[in-house]
């Protein structure tokens, strides 16, 4: 007659793993919840108006703007040759941004209301902002050269790889270079010229022709 089989014990080893895997799922499923999933990035505005090609890149993906597109934070925004652009933001400025530039909307917490903050990066480029009635904390162009901070309702900047320029259209504005001393304020029909590594330019009234080119750069429809 053949020996009963020895009783059935567990792998030690096996249910440790075993417990270890599910309770590190559950931790994982937890944490998910508890974050209320993938971070959405937070809507700064809408295309207003397009003229040629203009797209919009974030977390390495890239599509094509037209009228009524969602423009996000943290979108890098590129027009191309002879293309240009005008947002609508969620805090209620508008920008018009000239072609061949690129501008990222690094912050955009600004409220209809007032309040919040808006950031932007110009990497190249021209770009026109005009605030809207309810004025955020902050709002600021950051060109390669000088920061911009409006307490103005219109201005202008300009960003090459070394320079930047700011132009007043109304209100005041401050402009603080990147890496040298030196902070100006700027009113209406005024302007600075930054250079990297060197101190602000002097402040001057622009004559009507810069004033002209740069207000041609960034016309766009209504």
């Amino acid at each position: 007659m053949a020996a009963p089989p020895p009783p059935w014990r567990p792998n030690r080893r096996r249910c440790l793993q075993w417990g270890l895997q599910r309770g590190l799922g559950f931790v994982l499923a937890v944490a998910v919840l508890a974050r209320g999933g993938p971070a959405l990035a937070a809507e700064a505005g809408v295309v207003a108006w397009l003229r040629g090609t203009a797209t919009a890149t974030s977390g390495g993906s890239t599509r094509i703007l037209h009228v009524g597109a969602v423009v996000q934070e943290g979108d890098e925004l590129r027009t191309l040759e002879h293309a240009r652009i005008s947002l609508q933001l969620a805090g209620g400025a508008t920008l018009a941004i000239g072609e061949a530039s690129r501008l990222t909307v690094t912050r955009q917490t600004a409220s209809p209301t007032g309040g919040g903050s808006v950031v932007l990066d110009l990497l190249d480029g021209i770009v026109r902002a005009v605030l809207g009635p309810a004025r955020p904390d902050i709002f600021e162009v950051r060109g390669r050269a000088a920061v911009a901070a409006a307490r103005a309702t219109d201005f202008i900047v300009e960003s090459t790889s070394t320079t930047t320029a700011v132009f007043t259209a109304a209100g005041t504005v401050a402009v603080t270079a990147v890496d040298a001393a030196g902070e100006v304020v700027l009113t209406a029909g005024q302007g600075v010229d930054a250079t990297l590594g060197e101190p602000l330019g002097p402040v001057k009234e622009w004559g009507a022709g810069r004033i002209a080119e740069f207000e041609a750069r960034t016309a766009v429809g209504r």
